[in-house]
C-alpha cells in the first residue's frame, strides 16, 4: 500500500503532500484539496452530529463552501503538521488553508502538544486530508514534525482516547488497514517517521482500550462488581 515517499515541502501550517502535491490540479472535484462542488452538498443533520465523551475544544469555523456529510467511515488516518514544528492550533491551520484558496481546515481534529484535542472540520463531514481517500475516512493532525521531533505523551495519550472513541462509535476494528499513517495512502513523509513507528503500538493499545470497555459493560463484569461491595 506505501509509494515511494518525497519530503514535506516547506508550506506554512499544512503537511504538504497530505493535500497539495498530489500532481492532479485543485478543481472544486478534488475532494482532497477542495470541497465537492456546491450543488452537491447536503445538509448535515442535527442527528448525524455525534459526540465525544472527552473534553474537545470547539471552534465554530466558517467555510467557504457547504460541507458534506459523509457516508461511510472505515479508516482514519494520521497526520503531522510538518512545517512548521513545534506546537500549532487548528485556528492557524484553518487560517493557512483558506489562504490557499480552499474551503478551511481539512482535518476533523487537531492535538496540540499538551494534548489538548480542538475540533477542525465536523467529524461527521467529509474532510480533505488524504487525496482520494477523504469520501470515507477521518483525518487527525498531530501537531509537529515529528521528522525531527517527537510526538509528546500527552499528544499519544490523547491519541488513543480519540482512536478509541473513533473506532468504538464507527464500528471500526484497529489494525493495520484502518489507523494508518498518511504516507500509507499518498506519496509523502506524514506523519513524520517518529509518529509512524508508534503507530502499531498506538494499535494495540487501542485494541486493549476497546477489549476493556466491553468488559465493563459484559453481565460477568456488573455480577463480579456486586460481589465485591
Amino acid at each position: 500500500m506505501k509509494m515511494n515517499r518525497n519530503r514535506c515541502a516547506a508550506v506554512a501550517f499544512v503537511c504538504v503532500f497530505a493535500i497539495i502535491a498530489m500532481a492532479a490540479p485543485v478543481t472544486a472535484a478534488d475532494t482532497s484539496m477542495a470541497e465537492e462542488p456546491t450543488e452537491r452538498a447536503e445538509k448535515i443533520s442535527a442527528a448525524a452530529v455525534p459526540k465525544e465523551p472527552f473534553p474537545v475544544v470547539e471552534t465554530t469555523f466558517t467555510f467557504t463552501e457547504p460541507l458534506k456529510e459523509r457516508q461511510k467511515t472505515d479508516m482514519i488516518v494520521i497526520h503531522h503538521v510538518g512545517i512548521p514544528a513545534g506546537d500549532t492550533t487548528a485556528a492557524a491551520i484553518h487560517a493557512a488553508h483558506l489562504a490557499n484558496g480552499w474551503a478551511g481546515i481539512g482535518y476533523h481534529y487537531v492535538i496540540r502538544k499538551d494534548g489538548t484535542i480542538e475540533r477542525g472540520r465536523p467529524v461527521q463531514t467529509v474532510g480533505a486530508h488524504a487525496y482520494g481517500e477523504n469520501e470515507h475516512t477521518v483525518g487527525i493532525n498531530v501537531t509537529g514534525n515529528f521528522d525531527t521531533e517527537k510526538p509528546t505523551a500527552a499528544q499519544i495519550q490523547s491519541l488513543e482516547t480519540l482512536l478509541t472513541w473513533l473506532c468504538q462509535y464507527y464500528h471500526i476494528e484497529p489494525g493495520v488497514t484502518t489507523i494508518i499513517g498518511h504516507r500509507d495512502l499518498n506519496s509523502t513523509d506524514c506523519p513524520g517517521q517518529q509518529l509512524y513507528a508508534q503507530l502499531p503500538r498506538i494499535r494495540q493499545d487501542v485494541k486493549v482500550r476497546l477489549a476493556e470497555q466491553q468488559l465493563e459493560n459484559t453481565p460477568l463484569k456488573r455480577i463480579l462488581n456486586n460481589h465485591g461491595k
